[in-house]
């Protein structure tokens, strides 16, 4: 851990579109990801947890609509999240609409309250 920041990664298989799961250290939230070069995909998606997916849901803000990071799939980039959306999750998987051609390696940058 530096300057209170940690770096995950999940995986979205060859063949699949969800991810396995990211488990957050206690005290911290998601604030950006590393997005690779991804052919079939745009958005992502996440399904969150506070029990190791006993219990699970996609992740929506208050108005109703899925939390997404919109990206461009032709180039790797970080994007930036709204960390007040992710400040109380344990758990979480990463998912596209699109089945991937390869796996597809998602980095998750967590910073501490």
């Amino acid at each position: 851990m530096e300057n209170n920041i940690v770096k995950l990664t999940v995986t979205i298989p060859s063949g699949g579109t969800t991810s396995d799961i990211a488990v957050f250290p206690e005290t911290f939230y998601l604030s950006a990801v590393l997005v690779p070069i991804m052919t079939t995909s745009t958005v992502l998606n996440f399904t969150v947890s506070v029990d190791n997916f006993i219990t699970s849901g996609v992740l929506k803000d208050k108005d109703n609509s899925n939390i997404i990071v919109t990206f461009d799939p032709a180039s790797a980039a970080y994007y930036k999240v709204r960390p007040t959306d992710f400040d109380c999750w344990k758990y979480m998987k990463v998912s596209v609409a699109d089945v991937q051609a390869a796996d597809r390696t998602i980095e998750l940058i967590l910073r501490q309250y």
